[in-house]
C-alpha cells in the first residue's frame, strides 16, 4: 500500500494522502533527502536522525516564541532551557503556585496590572505608590520597604547585602531544593500583602 501511494504521489502530485503528508513533514524538517533516497535508508539511523531533528526544531521554535512575546518579561530571562523545573514537585501547592505566578508575571504588581483594561498606564507610570519607582517583581520582592517584614528569613545573603537584577534572576533560576520553600514563602507573603494593600487603597 505504501509503495502504491508513493507511485500515486508521483503520477498525481497534487493528491493528498498520508504518504504525501509524510513527504511534506520530511521536507519541513530538512530531511527531503530521505524521501528522495528512501530505498537506501537504514531504518535505525533514520529514526534516530528524525527524532533528533524534530526535537531540535521544536526547541528553536519554543525559544523564538518565548523571546518574541511581550508578556513574559521575566520568564524569558529565567527559563533558558526547555525542561521540567524541580520546584514543580514542591508539596505545598500555595508556595509552588506563588513561584509559578512570579515567573510568568501572573500577579497584581503594577508592572503587569497597569497593562490591563481601559485605564492602561504607560510603562513609566506603573510606579509603586510608596517609592515612586517602577513596581516590578524585583522592586516588590527585593527593594520596597513595605515588605521588609515579609522578607525576613526568606532571602539569601547576597540579595540582602548586594541586591542586583543579575543576582535576582540567578536566584529565580536556582535549582537548589533548599531554596524552594523560602522562595515560595517570599512570593506568597508579598503577593498576599500587596493584594490586601491594594484592596485597602481602593476602599
Amino acid at each position: 500500500m505504501y509503495y502504491k501511494l508513493v507511485a500515486c504521489s508521483i503520477i498525481y502530485p497534487n493528491s493528498k494522502t498520508w504518504v504525501t503528508l509524510l513527504k511534506e513533514m520530511l521536507c519541513k524538517y530538512g530531511l527531503g533527502y530521505y524521501w528522495a533516497n528512501q530505498f537506501l535508508i537504514n531504518p535505525a539511523i533514520f529514526v534516530n536522525v528524525f527524532k533528533q531533528r524534530v526535537h531540535d526544531v521544536y526547541l528553536q521554535e519554543w525559544r523564538a516564541e518565548v523571546d518574541e512575546t511581550s508578556n513574559l518579561r521575566l520568564y524569558k530571562h529565567v527559563k533558558l532551557d526547555f525542561g521540567f523545573e524541580s520546584y514543580l514537585c514542591m508539596y505545598n501547592s500555595s508556595l509552588r503556585v506563588s513561584i509559578t505566578r512570579l515567573r510568568l508575571s501572573s500577579h497584581l504588581f503594577l508592572i503587569e496590572r497597569g497593562r490591563w483594561g481601559r485605564n492602561r498606564l504607560e510603562y513609566k507610570d506603573r510606579v509603586c505608590t510608596l517609592c515612586k519607582t517602577i513596581e516590578d517583581e524585583f522592586h516588590c520582592l527585593i527593594e520596597c520597604p513595605r515588605y521588609i517584614k515579609e522578607r525576613k528569613g526568606c532571602l539569601p545573603e547576597i540579595l540582602r547585602k548586594r541586591p542586583s537584577m543579575y543576582e535576582f534572576i540567578k536566584y529565580l533560576k536556582c535549582d537548589n531544593e533548599n531554596y524552594f520553600d523560602k522562595m515560595g514563602l517570599l512570593c506568597f507573603k508579598i503577593m498576599k500583602k500587596h493584594r490586601d494593600t491594594e484592596i485597602l487603597i481602593e476602599v
